[in-house]
């Protein structure tokens, strides 16, 4: 009887083992799970729609206007030389290196516009008056490949950063062209303040025509996107977009090395951390050494997704114009829906530690209080 005992003892001890070892296998495997799913920092996105960005308002793209597409070969200079390409900067270094009879000094100055040369006047509606707004929303930048541009930007002052919807009506802004205007195929960039030089590929490139016979009013309708992301190991994300990027390495490298700045160089809000406005111009002399730097040097920005972007879709109708003999260009929103798209790491340590805290219990019937206690028995005290 004793021998017999001995037997069943012995197997449920055996059995007690391999469901122990079973469950003990399954732990092992269920956190190890948990674990690597956790380095991979999986993502989720929420989609909302909003009325406006923020308390029913919404902020304004700034609005950047450029000649033509075709501007670095249709300049005077540019075409007689015979050194225009598609790309205005690179234009502009052929230019310098194969004439040397050509000055930097009366190349810019045969790229000056003044805005008022374009644009007469600018109104804004906000739904409930009508006025004409100053120029001091105006600001002169260069784009690498469209050359001299005029930038409006109304979030400049704080009273229209942010700009309400009254009633059924939408705020809006009206563009009279001069009547001596001759940028007669302008092109209009939509962009935020950090993604002027990469605009024009990540929204639509607004194209236009104009006609010194017909007065037309150009009526562009926008919707507006916001994303926002959480950089992973995986994928990580930037502040900056490529050409932006590239374009603050350029001119930080400059003012660095030559302790000045570049005017043809500024392209956007996103310098003006940068550069401040006592640095001086660089002369004649160093201008095309530091152009030819940059253009030869090796670029550490990485072509990958911004951390947030916000992104403008456009529709661009004609239709007769409101005001007699003048052209018109009007950009209004489409709607005021805001779409926000926000994407974040779905499983993080807490997520981590739940799991695991979760199949122990489940697999093991241990917890916390009792793996301590079980390591505490083990420890001699004197």
């Amino acid at each position: 009887m004793f021998c017999r005992g001995m037997k069943v003892k012995s197997k449920i001890v055996r059995l007690r083992n391999m469901i122990l070892l079973a469950l003990i296998s399954i732990f092992i495997w269920w956190a190890g799970h948990a674990v690597l799913r956790y380095w991979s920092q999986p993502l989720s996105t929420d989609i909302s729609y909003n009325f406006g960005d923020v308390d029913s308002k919404i902020q304004f793209p700034l609005i950047t206007f450029c000649r033509s597409l075709n501007f670095p070969g249709e300049h005077p200079i540019m075409k007689k030389y015979d050194c225009g390409s598609w790309d205005f900067l690179q234009s502009f270094m052929n230019c310098l290196k194969t004439h040397e009879n050509l000055t930097i000094n009366t190349f810019i100055e045969s790229l000056s516009t003044e805005r008022k040369q374009i644009i007469e006047t600018t109104y804004f509606w906000t739904a409930s008056e009508y006025f004409n707004i100053s120029d001091h929303f105006w600001s002169p930048v260069f784009h690498r490949l469209y050359g001299p541009c005029h930038t409006f930007d109304v979030s400049k002052s704080e009273k229209y950063k942010l700009v309400s919807y009254k009633g059924g009506m939408r705020p809006g802004f009206e563009f009279v062209l001069n009547d001596n205007n001759t940028w007669n195929e302008p092109v209009i960039i939509l962009h935020s303040n950090n993604d002027l030089p990469d605009a024009y590929l990540m929204n639509d490139l607004i194209e236009l025509s104009f006609s010194n016979k017909n007065y037309e009013t150009h009526k562009i309708k926008v919707r507006k996107m916001v994303t926002k992301r959480e950089s992973t190991r995986k994928v990580p994300c930037v502040q900056y977009e490529h050409e932006t990027c590239r374009s603050i390495e350029d001119n930080q490298l400059i003012l660095e090395k030559f302790h000045c700045r570049i005017p043809m160089l500024y392209s956007g809000k996103h310098l003006d951390t940068l550069i401040s406005n006592a640095t001086p111009n660089c002369g004649e002399s160093i201008i095309e050494e530091a152009l030819d730097l940059i253009m030869n040097k090796e670029s550490k920005c990485m072509r990958t997704r911004t951390c947030k972007k916000t992104r403008f879709k456009s529709t661009n109708k004609v239709h007769n114009s409101w005001r007699e003999n003048k052209t018109l260009v009007y950009l209004t929103f489409e709607n005021p829906e805001v779409i926000f798209y926000h994407t974040y790491i779905n499983y993080d340590l807490l997520n981590l530690m739940g799991e695991i805290g979760g199949t122990l219990g489940l697999t093991l019937g241990a917890s916390a209080m009792t793996l301590f206690e079980s390591f505490f028995q083990h420890i001699s005290f004197y």
